[in-house]
């Protein structure tokens, strides 16, 4: 423990002895996209400014929407800048997806009430509110990631962690396994439509969670802890991966999800970018990886198809034609700030914000009712019998439970884990079990500013995923190899 206390930052990367780069290469090389990549979004960002600041924001006619706007990308320019060492870091994905989700169609949002009235796109007055509560959760989760708390769970999380070495190498027998387990897990999920969107199952909640976080948690990881030994193998272990992973996005596609392919896709990304973090090793081109982005036209189709047949009423109202169609669907599925609109309408009630929303999160931990559920039912209308959420948002959630004390303490207990986790990925001597967890966490980061937030949900979700690293970590450790173990001993 007294080790966590040693460490120090600079630069956004975690050092060791008095500033000194634990890993050398693992700052931005090997490539241009990689060297050149924050540049390039903080540049897109500016012109996207002010693109909008010429044709776009004269549409939405309300003076302090456009200071907040401003404002907001403002901050969100100057937090990448802290982090351009690093895009990944938790930062620097934190502000990417804060920007999708809360400002990407502010300077659009008259036109689009104009065009597609049904996607009820908020008035100016409430998307001021909206985007200045989610820009209070931004800077909180910043403030997360150093205010040092991480080094109260650090230990704990670097013991599960951290094994003794390297892991032992990929093989052929552990591809045939990982293939049968990935198999077993789509008959018993395509049989008894565990997971299917827009429809609920027969069986109990408890069973349902189980065989989730077994056959689609579980089979999620094991793949990403496949590419992460598959990097050094040889090219014919990639093109094993993108196998195993082809037959877990056609399994999500068949249950109905037209956006399968992001939960591979996403934390592959984040592992080929961290494979620089092993400096003795070969480092593959992101090319690999960017053959499942080639795909994502086609399986957003074919999913979309597979909902449509399975559950008409709703995936056919997000399937009209022509550009209404388009904006309705953009909305329901990008914008945070309707579904925080939704909740705050709600919630205020003509009284104006609340601090702590009458600690309503007592009630509903005594009704062990979620805030995505509490919204879907008391908000949207959707009945308890169907399988499909629209949610609260992140911030909409937390206010929920919190009210602005919610959004506060929530956002900076993510930054807290999130930098925790990202530390681990910089000072473990075989890191491929952290980078795993990041990826999936770098998914699940998205949801938690767009769709959903709940504590308790993301605590069974990485407290099972974290017992599961720590089984897979006693499987595949080894108390040989020379590489790590040089390592291990030059950096404690």
């Amino acid at each position: 423990m007294n080790e966590a206390n040693q460490i120090e930052y600079k630069d956004g990367l975690c050092n060791l002895n008095g500033g000194e780069d634990l890993y050398p290469d693992a700052r931005p090389s090997g490539g241009w996209f990689r060297r050149n990549v924050s540049r390039l979004l903080i540049f897109a960002m500016l012109l996207y400014v002010f693109i909008t600041m010429l044709i776009g924001l004269n549409l939405s006619g309300s003076v302090s929407l456009m200071l907040v706007y401003f404002l907001t990308c403002l901050v969100c320019i100057s937090l990448l800048l802290v982090c351009r060492k690093d895009l990944f870091s938790p930062i620097g994905l934190s502000v990417i997806w804060f920007f999708i989700s809360f400002l990407l169609l502010i300077p659009w949002s008259a036109s689009i009430r104009e065009v597609a009235p049904e996607a009820e796109v908020p008035d100016s007055s409430l998307l001021v509110y909206t985007v200045s509560l989610s820009l209070l959760g931004l800077l909180c989760f910043a403030l997360g990631t150093v205010c040092r708390l991480d080094r109260l769970i650090y230990p704990w999380l670097r013991w599960v962690l951290k094994s003794r070495g390297a892991l032992r190498p990929v093989g052929q027998l552990e591809f045939f396994l990982l293939l049968g387990w990935i198999v077993l897990g789509s008959v018993v999920r395509l049989t008894i439509n565990i997971d299917v969107a827009g429809l609920e199952t027969d069986l109990g909640g408890n069973i349902t969670g189980l065989l989730h976080y077994l056959f689609f948690t579980v089979t999620n990881a094991l793949i990403l802890l496949f590419l992460c030994r598959a990097l050094p193998a040889g090219r014919i272990y990639l093109i094993q991966f993108l196998f195993l992973a082809g037959i877990f996005v056609g399994t999500q596609l068949r249950l109905g999800w037209r956006s399968g392919l992001k939960e591979i896709l996403i934390p592959g990304f984040v592992v080929f970018w961290y494979q620089y973090l092993r400096p003795s090793m070969r480092r593959r081109s992101m090319i690999w990886i960017f053959a499942l982005v080639l795909a994502m036209p086609t399986t957003m189709s074919i999913g979309n198809a597979m909902r449509t047949s399975r559950s008409g009423g709703v995936a056919q109202k997000f399937s009209e034609g022509g550009v209404r169609g388009f904006l309705v669907k953009l909305v329901t599925r990008l914008d945070g700030n309707s579904r925080f609109a939704g909740v705050l309408v709600h919630e205020m009630g003509g009284e104006g914000l609340s601090f702590a929303n009458h600690f309503q999160m007592v009630e509903l931990l005594k009704k062990r009712v979620s805030t995505a559920n509490y919204a879907d039912h008391e908000i949207w209308g959707i009945d308890v019998t169907f399988a499909h959420s629209r949610g609260a948002s992140g911030p909409g959630g937390a206010y929920i439970a919190l009210g602005i004390l919610g959004i506060v303490l929530g956002y900076i207990f993510l930054g807290v884990l999130f930098q925790t986790v990202y530390r681990l990925c910089y000072s473990l001597s075989d890191s491929s079990l952290a980078v795993v967890l990041y990826g999936l966490m770098v998914v699940d980061l998205a949801k938690l500013y767009s769709e959903n937030f709940s504590i308790i949900q993301l605590g069974k979700s990485y407290t099972f995923l974290l017992f599961v690293l720590l089984l897979v970590k006693q499987l595949y450790q080894r108390q040989s190899g020379s590489d790590a173990l040089l390592r291990e001993r030059h950096y404690g």
